[in-house]
């Protein structure tokens, strides 16, 4: 297991997240890294913009569900307090 995906199990098990909810948001963040090939802690606001799209053209599920996770464990706050203003 990768220090990142510690780090976020360690903070949704402090927040008090579900056991689904945890698997929800490594599952997203997977398909993320997947995408990509890339670690999550490398990929940019650009990438997650990019993903964010593909994924609200080829999946039914509500791209609202893949954002928080996304958002809850990203390093670079510029580009996620970006994303955030467009669902305020």
């Amino acid at each position: 297991m990768t220090p990142l995906h510690q780090q976020m199990i360690r903070q949704m098990e402090l927040k008090n997240f579900s056991p689904h909810t945890q698997r929800s948001y490594i599952n997203a963040v997977n398909g993320l890294a997947t995408c990509y090939r890339r670690s999550p802690e490398t990929i940019t606001g650009k990438m997650v913009e990019d993903y964010l799209l593909y994924l609200k053209k080829a999946m039914p599920r509500p791209v609202a569900a893949w954002l928080c996770p996304v958002f809850a464990f990203s390093s670079d706050t510029s580009w996620t307090n970006r994303l955030r203003s467009v669902f305020d």
